[in-house]
């Protein structure tokens, strides 16, 4: 059992021909009343090698794992799955510790450069179903913080940064830190710096919290969010109770009308906190 569970590891990690005999195995093979049977004929030598040596039992054109020992290989397939996922995370997580430790936090970006940057990466992943929940999550951030005088967090899952692999997990941190400026915070500060931290919800579903940069204005996120996709995220978002030092533009919402009624709702909002006191 224990090279048919190397074998399942190869095939995860994408080795091709361990992922060919597996598939083989599961689409061609058949219970028969001495066993699991499946036919020599699509083998390689190495294959058949394997099979012997997973106690398979060559006979004519056939080879036959005897009794009733095939369910046990694919609960040890499934057992094997899970342990593969599971550490395949833990090295995903250390992988973003790491970048997050190594992309320093906007420095040397001006406005022009950061939305030509920030267009070629919408325009890189714009066929990428996986970016999808980053993308949505991103834009409703930028969304929410519009007309506020509040810095706003943004809790996003870690799987949300993790899922698609390390290459465009590093993308995303880049863009995040990099180009965008937002940090990511706790509840703990040290030396005046915010401390790298990751909440957990649970065990299974860790939390970053973002925050966003305090050099953005009303004006460098909107022309941010015209070169992003429309699709936004509704929730994960909170205002932190840090005062936003870049000042609402009433001017940029007469330049965008779609955001003109978002900016009288928050200039009224603000009358009415007065009144209130």
């Amino acid at each position: 059992m224990d090279i048919w569970k190397e074998l399942c590891f190869k095939a995860f990690n994408g080795e091709e021909a361990a992922n060919h005999l597996i598939l083989y195995l599961e689409g061609c093979g058949k219970l028969t009343g001495t066993g699991f049977t499946v036919t020599k004929s699509a083998l390689s030598n190495d294959d058949r090698a394997l099979l012997e040596q997973m106690g398979f039992i060559q006979q004519e054109d056939e080879y036959t794992l005897p009794g009733d020992q095939w369910p046990t290989f694919l609960e040890t397939k499934r057992t094997t799955r899970v342990e593969w996922h599971e550490q395949r995370q833990r090295e995903l997580r250390q992988q973003l510790n790491d970048t997050l430790k190594q992309v320093p936090v906007l420095g040397g970006v001006n406005e022009q450069q950061r939305v030509a940057i920030v267009t070629e990466f919408a325009r890189r992943f714009a066929t990428d179903a996986g970016v999808i929940p980053f993308m949505r999550g991103l834009v409703g951030f930028l969304r929410f913080q519009l007309f506020k005088d509040q810095l706003a967090d943004w809790q996003c899952y870690e799987y949300v940064l993790t899922q698609n692999g390390q290459e465009v997990m590093v993308e995303y941190v880049r863009l995040l830190q990099g180009v965008l400026g937002f940090h990511l915070v706790s509840k703990q500060e040290q030396e005046q710096q915010v401390v790298i931290s990751i909440e957990a919800a649970d065990q299974d579903d860790p939390i970053l919290t973002w925050r966003m940069s305090e050099l953005l204005s009303d004006h460098a996120l909107s022309d941010i969010l015209s070169v992003l996709p429309k699709d936004q995220a509704v929730s994960g978002y909170k205002l932190s109770g840090i005062a936003r030092p870049v000042r609402l533009s009433p001017t940029m919402a007469l330049h965008h009308p779609q955001y003109l009624v978002q900016w009288i709702r928050h200039l009224l909002l603000h009358c009415f906190s007065f009144i209130r006191k």
